[in-house]
């Protein structure tokens, strides 16, 4: 293969990054009508219709995000089996090298943009890229889930962790650095370019190189939907409804239009004989000064009949079309519109609505935990660990308080207390070190009254409670209670 002096190029950098993930489509209804019909053949489409919809129809986009941001992405990490007799050292090293890799990944914060691009497309095919491409977990320094485009990925089988998929490597073709950016699949690329410059090689044996089948433990593609081996939009069911929000705001302009348009016709005098006693040049050169000084919307003009004056503003029409285009949007996605400040305001309502919202999504958890499982098992694989994923917006007050209980009254782990409370596996044991070292808890004095603090009267034997009121000061209770103290200890 010929190689060329290299050169450095933001623009090409920045399109490749664009070519990714930005590809708006923009529809008709009578297109998504077509593709909805057989989505398995339009799945790039409609992927693409709803980043159309995410960028014009701001409805569509806070539903969207409604949906993102309800999982909290709390977890913890159990083990599953014990340490045999004697054995405690592999089991805790085992423990260790997950917790390490759970460090270096950072689950919560590339979950979120996987979640992001599930809810949006339906999908996300990634690829899970490890700094120094070491098996050893201790001598890897980054991990990252790349986005590897739809378009260029399929969905060849499954296995007991998800979907398995191949890449065709044609999509490297497009990438500057392609070694660095993927250099595990980099020596594969190399291999296609050779035969695809082989004249003496087929087009039909082409194929075996041109696809890299992506092994589960480095690929994993995360859909919204898990039974089905496609990827298409999960809210492409209410596109339709998104989109005729536009169809009305373009017909209430309409009418707005129509409500400012008048129709003026300026009547010809006539003689006695009936006939127009005004030329027909002169007439339009004074119809033509009066429709200079109208304002937009009025038209006139001269007509020597009797013309009755037309206009639309008092025309039977329906004057809040948008809102009722937005109730129709809210309701056919199923978010309460009580969310969106619509409908009646009912706490009951807003409640059991945010519950089935958070049931439309938390199926994913699952997804994340294979994800994650799959890894800490090639970590220890004589002891294992998992994780389990949970916590949402809506309840988690009421979760840490529910599980505080548990630990409070039956002993439960305090694993998934902490988890709950925001803390990853791996911070557990050095939050509570870091407290311990610098004594935080022992300098932490909580607030005290002035009933239970010592006075200033320079005698410590009767320094309690405030300071002493001048007399003054004092209530009736205050001076009969002093006198009756003052009598108490003169009588001792």
């Amino acid at each position: 293969m010929e190689t060329t002096q290299a050169y450095y190029s933001p623009f090409m950098g920045q399109n490749y990054m664009q070519m990714v993930n930005i590809s708006p489509l923009v529809p008709t209804q009578a297109d998504l009508s077509e593709w909805l019909k057989y989505p398995e053949k339009h799945d790039k489409q409609l992927r693409d219709v709803s980043q159309y919809l995410d960028n014009s129809i701001m409805q569509y986009k806070r539903a969207k995000d409604h949906f993102s941001k309800l999982l909290t992405m709390r977890y913890d990490m159990r083990a599953i089996n014990k340490p045999k007799s004697g054995d405690t050292a592999t089991w805790k090293s085992g423990y260790e090298r997950c917790l390490n890799f759970l460090r270096i990944f950072n689950a919560p914060n590339q979950f979120t943009n996987v979640l992001d691009k599930t809810l949006s497309e339906g999908g996300i095919f990634t690829y899970l890229r490890k700094r120094n491409n070491k098996n050893n977990i201790e001598d890897i320094d980054d991990m990252l889930l790349i986005e590897i485009p739809s378009d260029y990925c399929y969905i060849t089988g499954r296995s007991r962790w998800g979907f398995t998929y191949a890449i065709n490597l044609v999509w490297f073709d497009r990438i500057i650095g392609v070694e660095y950016v993927v250099p595990e699949i980099y020596e594969y690329y190399k291999l296609f370019v050779k035969m695809r410059e082989n004249k003496n090689i087929p087009k039909n044996l082409l194929h075996n190189y041109q696809f890299f089948p992506v092994p589960v433990e480095n690929g994993f593609v995360f859909t919204f939907n898990p039974l089905r081996a496609q990827i298409t939009p999960p809210f492409q069911g209410i596109f339709k409804d998104a989109l005729a929000i536009l169809d009305y705001k373009a017909l209430l302009r309409q009418k707005t239009t129509m409500d400012t348009w008048k129709l003026i016709a300026q009547t010809i005098p006539k003689n006695s004989d009936g006939e127009p006693i005004m030329d027909a040049k002169v007439a339009a050169k004074v119809t033509q000064a009066i429709q200079q000084s109208m304002p937009t919307g009025a038209i006139t003009f001269s007509t020597p009949f009797e013309i009755t004056e037309l206009n639309m503003q008092n025309a039977q029409s329906q004057n809040n079309i948008i809102g009722l285009g937005e109730q129709m949007f809210w309701r056919s996605i199923g978010v309460n519109g009580t969310i969106m400040d619509l409908g009646e305001k009912s706490a009951a309502s807003l409640k059991f609505g945010l519950i089935n919202d958070v049931g439309f999504v938390e199926h994913i958890y699952k997804q994340f935990e294979d994800f994650i499982n799959l890894q800490l098992y090639l970590q220890s694989k004589i002891y294992q660990f998992r994780v389990s994923f949970y916590g949402n917006r809506y309840t988690e007050d009421e979760d840490v308080k529910r599980q505080a209980e548990m630990v409070r009254t039956a002993n439960m782990p305090v694993g998934k207390l902490f988890g709950l409370l925001g803390y990853q596996p791996f911070e557990v044991d050095a939050v509570l070190e870091q407290e311990e070292i610098l004594g935080w808890k022992d300098k932490m004095k909580p607030m005290t009254s002035a009933f239970n603090t010592k006075g200033f009267t320079g005698d410590e034997s009767k320094d309690q409670g405030g300071q002493k009121k001048n007399e003054a000061e004092l209530t009736q209770g205050g001076a009969e209670q002093r006198d009756y103290d003052a009598n108490k200890t003169n009588k001792v």
